[in-house]
């Protein structure tokens, strides 16, 4: 499922199977967006939805799935639109893996001397 905005281009669920490394990498390299929040929830029977309030959406992940959405908007700036919050833990634990998806190796850091 595909949700787009002027400015938030995607917020898209992906299966995930085993071969959950496989998968992202491949899916990691045909991506063209600046800078990319992945998160993959990594625990049993968790299935409260992450809301977008700004969107007015609501995406309930199920186990082995990621959630994939830009928070820069083509300025490269902070995108407000990509805003997101999370239901808190009322019984059990929630384990949550973030992943930053960088264009440019250095676009963080100092540029290269060489």
């Amino acid at each position: 499922m595909i949700y787009s905005s002027s400015v938030l281009s995607m917020v898209k669920l992906l299966e995930m199977e085993d071969s959950l490394k496989d998968n992202l990498e491949s899916y990691v390299q045909v991506m063209q967006t600046k800078l990319d929040s992945i998160k993959l929830q990594a625990t049993l029977g968790w299935e409260e939805p992450w809301f977008f309030p700004k969107l007015k959406i609501s995406v309930e992940p199920k186990k082995g799935n990621a959630l994939i959405w830009d928070n820069l908007n083509n300025a490269g700036d902070p995108d407000k639109l990509s805003k997101h919050v999370v239901c808190p833990v009322v019984m059990g634990s929630r384990w949550t893996i973030y992943k930053w998806i960088n264009e440019q190796q250095q676009m963080l850091k100092r540029p290269c001397l060489a």
